[in-house]
């Protein structure tokens, strides 16, 4: 999961990095133990204590009471919680999260504007939500922004939206993924 990939990308760059300012030793002894001290950060990692599993949890939860309104998600993107958010909207789109992250921080407006559309939030919301995180997320026009959630048509909708789900089932989300707006994936 991509998650994991992270947690051990970002345990051995801090190490690196630590490891440049320290002394002492010769250099293959320091570089030894700080990638020992990686792999014990890293074997001591609860994968199911992680933000992404967490946030998806609660999201089901919330979900599944009736509880994934408008007014929550609008607050979780005032405190900056764009992982809550990610799954959030995922979930009321039927789409994976790490689609729903994809489309949330892709840089253009486009993944996010659609991605808004397919969670099924009102107009007034999608203005608030692209006005609030419109420059962290690289929305530069929101009248632009507004314009194509406006225009998307309930029917390109009901195509993607079958993809998505495919996505979501893992029949083909590399392929969907590769075939959505023009294939470019956020690193």
């Amino acid at each position: 999961m991509w998650a994991s990939a992270l947690a051990r990308s970002l345990a051995f760059s801090v190490a690196a990095a630590l490891r440049r300012n320290s002394r002492g030793g010769t250099e293959g002894d320091a570089d030894a133990r700080f990638a020992a001290a990686a792999s014990a950060l890293l074997e001591r990692r609860d994968g199911a204590k992680s933000v992404e599993r967490l946030a998806s949890a609660l999201v089901q939860a919330l979900d599944q009471a009736g509880r994934l309104d408008e007014r929550l998600l609008e607050a979780a993107a005032e405190e900056g919680d764009l992982a809550f958010l990610a799954h959030a909207l995922g979930e009321r789109a039927r789409i994976a999260p790490t689609c729903a992250w994809d489309h949330l921080v892709d840089g253009d407006e486009s993944g996010l504007v659609l991605l808004l559309r397919m969670a099924g939030v009102s107009r007034n919301f999608a203005a608030s939500l692209l006005a609030l995180l419109g420059d962290l997320v690289g929305v530069t026009d929101l009248g632009r922004a507004i314009g194509r959630f406006d225009s998307t048509s309930e029917a390109e909708l009901g195509r993607l939206g079958t993809r998505a789900a495919e996505a979501r089932n893992g029949l083909s989300g590399g392929a969907w993924r590769l075939g959505f707006d023009d294939g470019k994936r956020t690193v």
